[in-house]
């Protein structure tokens, strides 16, 4: 590969026309023989990873890969996807992550229709979701620990560009629209190059955990791999609230990216799992400071920021590094702008608005994205020209985020001004959401809400009203599931024989709300276990508690009544924290019944109390 920059160190210098390839190269000029990616399955080195990538990128120009060509990645977190992904660079293409576990099999042709796509990179994970691709060119991806595709022998021209897409990202795919976000290269080196917000080294361990179909993952991949640092790859599986902890010891992460949501829960039942770390940022969500002080307590030692940023803006746009005092603060601000990047508060005219005062969040800079894919309405509505820019038509994106500037010039984040809501750090389009359940046959009127399920966690919940011939929930799950993401389907579906409407004939959404809100807590009352059947009735209450129902038979599967993977992590911590850590995550997944989960919790309590007779 041809390297036509000069030797530069990122943590100090910002090069607005490198890209990513060429940023790689350079490190692993510096450090060929230091370990870039660790797994389950072995170590990877710099130099290794840069002939693998090298190899497979020439199989994929042979396959007609060329200079902007979109390219489907249908593999699952591995050290082989890292080179998949970056031999899609070095190729000259972008890639286009398929969420091939968390996505119907639907929603992925559509994503790859939209995209284009003729090329399909996959993995031995990618079969069931195959048909989704037929008509496209597979290219399987060797491991990257057998033997290596055989390298060219005439290195890979650089045939990419600064402003060329480096990947694009599905966002809002609950609203049966996906939007594709065309990110450029320049976007992604803005995220990781001459920034403050982190410490990026050669030090530093990165923790790859974010399935790749989401933004978090660019700045777990490029944040170490542009660096010469080194990027640990968790398991590719759901991870549990307590398994964290070991995961960050073995691979000796210093530096890790979460959700607030799984911060949340963490805080709450095993909040020395960050001990071993220097930074933490999180993000995806409000961070209640509470939680912050509970890991602080812990880890007195750890950097925490508060991250905020849409797809968009290439994953970050403002940061605020989270003091260690935090005495009676109530909220914490989303920070200031990221290096390489402009924030501006203004009016529904796109005028700035004096500090204090409630406004638009717009960010302009080099993270701005190129558009939506083959969406120009929605492109032109989003990214606009940049008038407060000394760059010849930059462009700005509206968040649509209601947001205050303090006069430090923090920015305070105080909600949205549409009705798209963050839940779980994926955003949902309630109207949009409306629109897709209303064309399920048997459906009058719905209403979609965002319910508080606790202090830090919202549920989606879904009001539905229904002609009687098709008067149930399962039906309407049955349909939904065949169009979202399974981590988007709602927590709640409420049939209600009539919505709730206003003098103006409008539906009533806040006493819909209330009735909503009402209907899920009284389905919290704690039920009383008693005699042999103890465990179950424990098991059972913790369901009904999570997902909001009374009526739960033991056999039901917990994914069949609405359960998600977020759920059911959260239901193993609370399992583990009732039992001593009995159960594991994969434990959880295999036992999906509640009957199947108190004979297995019963079976080891058995185990333990029959081991510690003998050795007595």
């Amino acid at each position: 590969m041809k390297n036509t920059l000069p030797p530069l160190d990122l943590k100090y210098v910002f090069v607005a026309d490198a890209t990513v390839p060429q940023l790689f190269a350079q490190a692993a000029a510096s450090f060929p023989d230091k370990i870039a990616l660790r797994s389950e399955d072995g170590e990877v080195t710099y130099s290794v990873l840069l002939d693998y990538a090298i190899a497979l990128a020439s199989s994929l120009r042979d396959s007609g890969v060329a200079s902007g060509s979109l390219v489907g990645l249908a593999t699952t977190r591995s050290c082989s996807a890292v080179g998949a992904i970056l031999a899609v660079l070095l190729a000259g293409g972008a890639y286009v992550p398929l969420d091939i576990e968390g996505s119907p099999q639907d929603l992925i042709r559509k994503q790859i229709t939209e995209s284009n796509l003729s090329v399909v990179v996959v993995d031995d994970t990618a079969s069931c979701k195959a048909s989704a691709w037929d008509g496209c060119r597979t290219l399987r991806v060797p491991s990257i620990f057998n033997i290596l595709p055989n390298r060219p022998k005439e290195p890979l021209s650089d045939i990419s560009r600064a402003e060329d897409p480096a990947y694009v990202m599905f966002t809002s795919g609950s609203t049966g629209s996906p939007k594709g976000v065309i990110v450029p290269h320049r976007a992604v080196v803005r995220l990781v190059a001459a920034q403050r917000y982190l410490n990026f080294s050669p030090g530093e361990t990165f923790l790859l955990h974010s399935p790749l179909s989401f933004d978090a993952s660019t700045l777990e991949l490029w944040g170490s791999l542009l660096h010469g640092g080194s990027l640990a790859i968790a398991p590719a599986r759901a991870i549990g609230v307590t398994e964290y902890r070991d995961i960050l010891k073995t691979y000796e992460v210093t530096t890790l990216w979460m959700t607030a949501a799984i911060f949340h829960l963490i805080a709450d039942y095993a909040p020395e799992t960050f001990h071993s770390l220097r930074q933490l940022i999180v993000g995806g969500d409000v961070i209640l400071p509470g939680a912050v002080q509970k890991i602080q307590r812990t880890s007195p030692h750890l950097q925490i920021v508060n991250g905020y940023g849409p797809t968009e803006n290439c994953t970050f746009t403002a940061c605020y590094r989270i003091p260690k005092q935090l005495d009676g603060v109530t909220s914490l601000p989303i920070g200031r702008p990221i290096d390489h990047t402009s924030t501006y508060v203004l009016d529904e005219n796109l005028q700035p608005v004096p500090d204090g005062e409630t406004g638009e969040l717009v960010t302009g800079g080099s993270g701005v994205a190129l558009g939506y894919l083959k969406m120009p309405l929605e492109t032109a509505a989003k990214f606009v020209p940049d008038p407060f820019s000394q760059t010849p038509a930059a462009r700005m994106y509206r968040t649509g985020d209601r947001v205050r500037r303090d006069a430090s010039g923090l920015i305070h984040f105080l909600g949205r001004f549409d009705k798209e809501v963050k839940i779980a750090g994926r955003r949902i389009d309630l109207t949009e959401l409306e629109a897709l359940v209303s064309r399920v046959p048997g459906v009058r009127a719905c209403a979609a809400l965002a319910l508080s399920a606790s202090s830090d966690q919202k549920e989606l919940a879904l009001a539905v009203e229904m002609d009687s011939a098709s008067h149930s929930e399962l039906h309407l799950r049955r349909e939904l599931s065949q169009q979202l993401p399974a981590s988007l389907l709602p927590t709640h579906i409420v049939l209600m024989d009539r919505l709730p409407v206003n003098a103006n004939g409008k539906l009533d959404r806040p006493a819909i709300q209330t009735a909503l809100q009402n209907r899920i807590d009284s389905n919290k009352t704690p039920a009383k276990a008693a005699g042999p059947q103890a465990t179950l009735d424990t098991v059972l209450r913790m369901w009904q508690e999570l997902l909001g129902r009374d009526s739960i038979s033991p056999d039901d599967n917990f994914f069949d009544v609405n359960g998600s993977s977020l759920l059911l992590i959260r239901l193993h911590a609370l399992l583990n924290q009732r039992y001593s850590r009995r159960l594991t995550v994969l434990d959880m997944f295999e036992a999906t019944t509640a009957r199947k989960m108190s004979r297995l919790l019963d079976a080891r309590i058995s185990e333990e109390s029959i081991s510690a007779t003998r050795a007595s």
